[in-house]
């Protein structure tokens, strides 16, 4: 894990961001190369790791996520609605 003293710039913070992307760029082209070094026919391969992955992945999950984001706001909302009917009063 690498760690990062907290950038105070937005070229700090920018070139952090870089070079993290690098490292774990450079780490998953690795992982990548190892998962197929063993594989004859990549297209198959490729095919069947896309199977495994709509299966598990359903677009449903995007309608879940946005359930979860409007769960998330709604006491947000409810407070700002409670400050609301306060300068009403």
């Amino acid at each position: 894990m690498i760690l990062c003293k907290q950038a105070t710039t937005t070229d700090e913070l920018s070139a952090q961001n870089s070079a993290l992307w690098d490292v774990w760029l450079d780490k998953y082209v690795k992982r990548l190369t190892a998962d197929m070094a063993d594989v004859a026919d990549v297209e198959s391969a490729d095919r069947t790791r896309r199977q495994v992955m709509n299966s598990t992945n359903p677009r449903s999950v995007g309608v879940r996520l946005c359930f979860t984001k409007s769960g998330l706001l709604l006491p947000h909302l409810k407070l700002l609605a409670d400050f609301q009917s306060l300068l009403l009063v």
